[in-house]
């Protein structure tokens, strides 16, 4: 009883962000590995709901739990969406735009349930065009769960897409009973590695050998490989010897705003004292 009434009160607290407009996203960086100065190549924009008596901004990763179970995952998903291709267009319109790689992208998450939609490809490719976004901007986040439900659909529909150039990623790879086959069968572009596996990788040879055959997979087949909650210089030297291409975690970006291009958060690299320290 007390779990159902903790879903119900962030269902509420969802609800309320939702309608009163006061669920926005933060930014998160990824850093390129592979190229000696830690260029920026990959922002996730995260949800964050604001306290309006305090101010503070925080998320609650059994939101979408909650939202799933009030019915109102649908929303806000495509709330979600809407708020960042809008957000991105303009951005990207911008003079301090200049600064951006021009291969870096911003990756939203989004549910089964909005992906498997009949509609959503060409929901998705009227919001980009409304707001003048390029494709090539725009990757989604995917978790495991979209194989599950319909694999064949979530490849149809992930090809559609991809073919106007957006791209994916599996997000939080290794925190259920993923099959390595999938990996193989959908059309990725990244496989975000759990921060609780990575951390096992230091201390598990197995869990070591899994994320080492993943890499070599993603040679092979194309996608690119990011570690999730890389904190420290030891991880973050840990990843690069394991040969992932990207990390992402308080050590390189924390989530900050992305409701302020003026602040010029966006930058293309930077990395070379945390390359230096995760080195010493």
């Amino acid at each position: 009883m007390k779990g159902y009434l903790a879903l119900q009160a962030r269902q509420q607290q969802l609800l309320a962000g939702l309608r009163d407009d006061t669920l926005d996203l933060f930014g998160q960086h990824a850093w390129d590995l592979e190229q000696p100065e830690l260029p920026a190549q990959y922002v996730e924009l995260l949800s964050r709901l604001q306290d309006p008596a305090t101010g503070r901004w925080s998320w609650d990763e059994r939101m979408v739990e909650a939202a799933r179970l009030g019915g109102c995952l649908h929303r806000l998903d495509h709330h979600v969406l809407r708020l960042a291709i809008a957000r991105l267009g303009c951005y990207l319109r911008l003079p301090e735009a200049r600064h951006i790689p021009a291969g870096m992208v911003f990756a939203v998450n989004i549910t089964p349930t909005t992906l498997l939609e009949e509609s959503f490809p060409d929901q998705l490719r009227q919001l980009l065009d409304d707001h003048q976004l390029p494709p090539q901007r725009l990757c989604l986040e995917i978790t495991e769960q979209v194989a599950l439900h319909n694999p064949e659909q979530a490849k149809r529909t992930m090809q559609r897409l991809r073919s106007q150039g957006v791209s994916f990623a599996m997000d939080d790879f290794g925190t259920g009973m993923t099959s390595l086959g999938y990996l193989r069968d959908l059309p990725l572009d990244y496989v975000k590695i759990d921060k609780s596996f990575i951390r096992r990788c230091a201390m598990e040879p197995s869990s070591r050998m899994v994320v080492e055959f993943i890499v070599q997979l993603g040679r092979e087949l194309g996608f690119r490989t990011v570690a999730e909650g890389v904190e420290t210089a030891a991880t973050l030297h840990d990843v690069q010897s394991l040969g992932i291409g990207l990390a992402q975690g308080y050590i390189t970006t924390r989530p900050i705003p992305f409701s302020r291009p003026s602040d010029g958060w966006i930058f293309a690299s930077g990395g070379a004292a945390l390359l230096a320290q995760s080195q010493a």
